[in-house]
């Protein structure tokens, strides 16, 4: 056959290219598939890193909640202990002011009996209302500080619940997203730019951590207050009674002392009405006896003066006449010493009768402070069971 002359070459050349090309075409396709595969492989790798990475959160994101929720309990245990302090503190205060009205009581009734002086029963008195005043001083400081606690703890369940939310709202989109599956076929186009602010998990974990050793500070504070306020309250309670009981005993005391005191009184006081009726028995026997002293001397006073109408011859001192005088002088003897006991008798009785009234305001006396003691007991028997906090 004979060839053209020129085609040959450029023949030859143009049958070439298809062989260029497929190398070049099986070239392009296996780096092609290669980078396929390297970009499945690591599409692969990267979405099994970002599921581990995921499924990790969530689990320590459940972590956390568990812990957050553990707190929370914890919290509102504490919350509602201290509310059941705070419902104690004030009882305890309800029950002081009300023993605090019954010393004010038996101190002013005592003070319209003893007026400006004080007694042992009045200083127990005073000490008990010194006492209860500064017991509900504290108390009510005590009550501050509880409700101040409360307040805190629940600012802090307030933020605690916060932080729940946001927790659980979180695992809800990471578990969305962990469930999401690797191929979308439509989905609006995502920013892909890192964002602004954001926290690294060391941060998130130092920020977590912080909140609840926070909380757990917070809730050793309230124990810690719990603690001490109960202790208070019993010390505080226990005072009371010892105090309450030796108002008690010198009361108790000074009833006894009275009834004894009224008794020697009394006994004392019949003995001087007994001496004064002897007394005044004697002064009628001692008036009788001068009375009639009197009317003997004045008889022989009579006598004397008739028998010196005698005659003169007659008017001799016999033994008659010496015998009348001697009677008129030892009557009038008689008579002066008489009266002179009898003086002595009236001074007597008016001394004794004046120790009688003396002893029967001392009496009185007696008798209303024996009943002031005792109206001072009963009423401080209605706050014996008051100090049970």
């Amino acid at each position: 056959m004979n060839e053209v002359p020129g085609w040959t070459p450029r023949g030859r050349s143009d049958c070439g290219h298809p062989e260029r090309d497929q190398l070049l075409t099986q070239r392009v396709v296996a780096e092609n598939q290669k980078l396929v595969d390297q970009s499945n492989k690591a599409t692969e790798r990267m979405q099994e890193d970002v599921k581990t990475k995921l499924a990790q959160r969530v689990q320590d994101v459940r972590m956390w909640r568990a812990e957050f929720y553990r707190k929370l309990s914890e919290l509102l245990e504490e919350i509602e202990a201290l509310q059941d302090l705070g419902t104690r503190l004030e009882r305890a205060i309800e029950s002081c002011s009300e023993a605090r009205s019954i010393t004010l009581q038996c101190l002013a009734e005592r003070q319209n009996y003893v007026g400006e002086a004080r007694d042992r029963v009045e200083g127990e008195l005073m000490k008990d209302m010194e006492l209860v005043e500064r017991v509900i001083s504290v108390l009510h400081s005590t009550l501050k500080q509880s409700n101040e606690q409360i307040r805190l703890n629940r600012s802090s369940k307030y933020l605690l619940e916060r932080d729940l939310l946001d927790n659980f709202q979180a695992e809800r989109i990471d578990s969305c997203v962990l469930n999401t599956p690797p191929k979308v076929l439509c989905a609006e186009e995502a920013d892909l730019s890192p964002p602004g602010a954001t926290v690294s998990p060391d941060d998130w974990n130092e920020f977590t951590n912080m909140k609840l050793s926070r909380l757990g500070q917070q809730r050793r504070t309230g124990l810690s207050l719990r603690a001490q306020a109960e202790s208070m309250l019993d010390q505080m309670a226990a005072d009371l009674r010892r105090q309450h009981q030796a108002t008690g005993g010198v009361i108790e005391q000074s009833i006894q002392d009275n009834r004894k005191a009224k008794k020697e009184i009394e006994d004392s006081q019949a003995n001087v009405q007994a001496d004064a009726a002897r007394m005044d028995k004697s002064m009628v026997s001692v008036r009788g006896t001068l009375e009639e002293k009197q009317g003997q001397l004045r008889a022989a006073q009579v006598q004397l003066a008739v028998r010196g109408q005698r005659p003169g011859i007659e008017q001799c001192q016999d033994a008659a006449q010496l015998q009348l005088l001697a009677l008129g002088q030892e009557l009038s003897a008689y008579i002066s010493r008489l009266s002179e006991r009898f003086s002595q008798a009236e001074v007597e009785l008016r001394c004794l009768n004046t120790k009688y009234i003396f002893l029967e305001e001392q009496v009185q006396m007696r008798s209303y402070a024996l009943n002031m003691d005792e109206a001072t007991y009963v009423l401080l028997q209605q706050k014996a069971n008051a100090f049970q906090f």
